[in-house]
């Protein structure tokens, strides 16, 4: 389920923010000759507190973005856009 999911996902980025030497040297071994200072970088772009949740901030910036893709004629307008907040993540209701 959507809450199933989105618990593991959450889980999983706590647990690398919490660990974040542990989740350098993963990252390490897919990196390809990155060193760790660029491999550090790469893991806070995806390992930080908006990945967890991005808040109204973040989904307006999302929504812009996609708006900006739509009028430049990239992709199709982005209709019934849905986020999944920090309630089902975090163990609370879902409504799949």
């Amino acid at each position: 389920t959507l809450a199933a999911v989105t618990t593991l996902l959450r889980r999983s980025v706590q647990h690398a923010m919490t660990h974040r030497a542990e989740s350098i040297e993963r990252a390490l071994t897919h990196a390809r000759g990155m060193d760790r200072a660029r491999a550090a970088e790469f893991v806070d772009l995806y390992v930080n507190r908006w990945t967890l949740e991005f808040g109204e901030q973040g989904e307006a910036a999302v929504r812009v973005f996609l708006e900006a893709l739509c009028r430049a004629g990239v992709t199709p307008e982005a209709t019934g856009l849905e986020f999944v907040g920090a309630a089902v993540g975090a163990g609370g209701s879902d409504a799949d």
